[in-house]
């Protein structure tokens, strides 16, 4: 087993492995249920660092936050901006999103040459 590609939770009775793709998942669906539009609340979060975009519902709070624990870690990688967005939500000036897709792209790049 990776430990890039999965993620451990212990439960007190067992050892339980998610993916990241499950985790994001499950907050997702706990976003859906409380009534949020989940894509903007999960953007908010990954632009903003602040973990109040993620509700408590069904424990998404902290499931998203075992992400930072293990890329805390070493464990996983997590790919970011490196300086803040200058874009809104609802963008819509195309040579804005262009630029930020290329510079999104250069990050992940950059990164992965480094591993």
């Amino acid at each position: 087993m990776e430990d890039k590609n999965t993620i451990l939770f212990t439960s007190p009775d067992k050892v339980q492995e998610r993916t990241i793709s499950e985790i994001l998942g499950k907050v997702y669906d706990a976003l859906t249920e409380k009534g949020y539009t989940a894509i903007d609340q999960m953007v908010g979060y990954i632009l903003s660092g602040d973990p109040s975009y993620i509700t408590g519902h069904n424990n998404a709070r902290n499931l998203i936050r075992q992400i930072e624990r293990l890329e805390d870690e070493g464990r996983v990688c997590v790919i970011r901006p490196q300086r803040p967005v200058e874009v809104d939500r609802l963008e819509s000036n195309v040579d804005k999103l262009n630029a930020l897709y290329q510079e999104g792209y250069e990050c992940a790049r950059k990164v992965m040459e480094g591993k």
